[in-house]
């Protein structure tokens, strides 16, 4: 068996930081969703969560590992779990993301109709095409953010300059307002 530890390693670094970062990185995040993330955090307080250590770009590595180190067990798990369960648990996770995937797509399908209907076809088929790839391991995506830049390389690739169509940039805004309302 080996042993399962638990403990909170706090985050306290300011929201402003975590903005100028966010400029930084190649696929940022949207502001609103940083601040919305920041305002609803609160510091560990109650019992089960005595177990913390707050940590700011200053806090040195060796007390992190000290901190991880001297985490109470909270469960043993045995060495070696059960394969088969797990490719059923990887599978049934799969399933449900797609499933979500899925939802999300038609809804884009159905903002590109509204848009401009001469896409909606290639939006339906992009729509499949995209979730066969997700269901065959062909594609890995994680977020809806990258659903969203896979969905519109297929309806409206980007032109030979690379530079994008009119169209998908104004596109893009459409499902990017319809994907924040969904938040």
């Amino acid at each position: 068996y080996r042993p399962v530890h638990f403990g909170i390693l706090w985050m306290t670094t300011d929201v402003k930081i975590c903005l100028e970062r966010n400029e930084q990185r190649e696929r940022k995040v949207p502001v609103h969703v940083i601040t919305k993330m920041a305002s609803s955090f609160e510091p560990p307080r109650v019992a089960w969560e005595v177990n913390s250590l707050p940590v700011s770009e200053n806090t040195p590595i060796d007390k992190i590992i000290e901190f991880i180190e001297c985490c109470p067990h909270i469960v043993d798990l045995p060495e070696d779990p059960d394969a088969e369960q797990q490719a059923a648990d990887r599978a049934k996770t799969l399933k449900n993301q797609t499933h979500n995937f899925d939802i999300l797509l038609r809804s884009f399908v159905g903002q590109v109709a509204k848009f401009d209907k001469q896409y909606a076809k290639a939006a339906n088929a992009g729509r499949k095409v995209l979730l066969q790839q997700l269901k065959d391991g062909e594609l890995e995506i994680h977020d809806d953010h990258g659903l969203k830049e896979a969905f519109l390389d297929l309806v409206l690739p980007l032109g030979k300059s690379g530079n994008p169509d009119p169209k998908r940039s104004q596109l893009n805004q459409v499902i990017t307002i319809i994907m924040q309302k969904q938040e």
